[in-house]
C-alpha cells in the first residue's frame, strides 16, 4: 500500500504542473488573438479561481471574434498534437511520461466542450460566460452551430489517433507498473 500511496504521490506534481500549463496556454490563446487585432492587455491572471485576461479595445471582425473565442482551447489541444507528435518513449524519465500522457489526454478531452455545447446551444442553453457558447451564438448568425460539433469532434479524434498512434497511454501505464513493483519508491 506505502508503494502505491508514493507512486501516486509521484503524479501530483504533474498534475498541478499540467493544469497551470493548461490555464497558460489557454488564456495565452486568447491573447495572442486580442494583440494581433491590437488591443491592449489590461490583465492576465493565471492563478486564480477563475483565471482569466481582459483588454481594451483592438479592431474586431466576426472572424476574429470567433477566432478570439475558439482559440483559448485550441492553443492548448495543438501544443498537446505537438507534444504528441514528438513524443519519444525510449525517454526513461517517468515526469516526461506522465506529463506527456496528462497533458495530452486532458486538452483532447477538454475540447469535447466544444463538441457538447454548440449542440446544446442549438437546443436553448446559453451560458455567456463560456467561450463556446459566445463562438456558437456569433456563429449562429451566418452557419449552424452544429458544424462547430462536427469540426470539434474531428479535432478530438485527430488528438486520440495521435496519443494512441505514438503509444503514449501504454508507455505511461507500463511505467507506472514498473514503478509500483520496485521495492523502494523514491
Amino acid at each position: 500500500m506505502e508503494r502505491k500511496i508514493k507512486a501516486g504521490l509521484r503524479v501530483v506534481p504533474v498534475v498541478l504542473f499540467v493544469l497551470l500549463l493548461y490555464v497558460f496556454l489557454h488564456e495565452s490563446g486568447h491573447t495572442i488573438v486580442a494583440l494581433s487585432a491590437g488591443s491592449k492587455i489590461t490583465e492576465f491572471e493565471l492563478i486564480s479561481l477563475k483565471p482569466h485576461m481582459n483588454f481594451e479595445g483592438g479592431n474586431y471582425d466576426l472572424f476574429s471574434t470567433l477566432w478570439l473565442h475558439a482559440n483559448g482551447s485550441l492553443l492548448p489541444l495543438f501544443v498537446s498534437y505537438i507534444v504528441a507528435f514528438t513524443y519519444r518513449k525510449e525517454i526513461q524519465n517517468f515526469f516526461y511520461h506522465a506529463f506527456c500522457f496528462l497533458f495530452c489526454v486532458t486538452t483532447t478531452l477538454s475540447f469535447l466542450v466544444w463538441v457538447v455545447l454548440p449542440l446544446m446551444y442549438m437546443n436553448g442553453y446559453m451560458d455567456n460566460g463560456e467561450d463556446v457558447c459566445k463562438c456558437a451564438d456569433l456563429f449562429n448568425m451566418y452557419y449552424d452551430p452544429w458544424i462547430i460539433s462536427v469540426v470539434a469532434l474531428l479535432l478530438v479524434g485527430l488528438g486520440a489517433l495521435l496519443i494512441f498512434w505514438k503509444g503514449i497511454p501504454r508507455q505511461f501505464f507500463a511505467r507506472v507498473k514498473k514503478l509500483l513493483k520496485k521495492k523502494n519508491v523514491t
